[in-house]
């Protein structure tokens, strides 16, 4: 009975092996996703009539930052950020 030892199993970074898990991880990224496409949006309908002197806009969508991993509650997530 001295011999008994419980091990700890690691799963490769990023999975859980739990599929609800990863199906609500999806879905709260999706959700994250579509609040600051929103946020995005609200932005440019407010401030997209800015012009300059040249009578160019001043703010305007500009594509997005190259994506980059982001370490949260212990696991590496990508993200890529908006540019206006």
């Amino acid at each position: 009975m001295d011999d008994d030892r419980v091990v700890e199993l690691e799963t490769p970074s990023g999975e859980t092996g739990d599929a609800l898990t990863e199906v609500l991880r999806k879905g709260a990224r999706r959700m994250l996703d579509e609040a600051v496409e929103a946020e995005v949006e609200t932005f440019l309908a407010v401030h997209g009539a800015m012009k300059d002197g040249s009578g160019r806009r001043q703010v305007v969508r500009n594509g997005y930052l190259p994506e980059r991993e982001i370490r949260n509650e212990g696991r590496n997530n990508l993200c890529k950020i908006q540019k206006f």
